[in-house]
């Protein structure tokens, strides 16, 4: 976890070798779901809580974040990143 804007490692213009990769593997992309329900529910709440997951290794996996009263909970799989908001408020 960073607080700082992410960086695309794959911005234009790429190497050859990048772009390689990219047609072949693909590549993550950042979006602005900000105006997007339930995703707007969240600007300009309190972050109140923070937990990392971690693998057997150690290594950061995941991450939880309680928003006044909502859960975003952040996974790594893979290659993959799967972001789950709870859609209702939490006790």
């Amino acid at each position: 976890m960073s607080f700082d804007t992410w960086a695309d490692p794959f911005a234009e213009p790429l190497s050859h070798e990048n772009a390689e990769f990219v047609r072949k593997a693909g590549k993550w992309t950042a979006f602005d779901l900000g105006a997007e329900p339930p995703y707007q529910e969240l600007i300009g709440r309190v972050v109140t809580k923070v937990a990392l997951y971690r693998s057997a290794s150690d290594k950061v996996i995941g991450i939880q974040l309680a928003i006044d009263g909502y859960i975003v909970r952040a996974d790594v799989e893979g290659d993959e990143l799967t972001v789950d908001l709870a859609t209702s408020r939490v006790a």
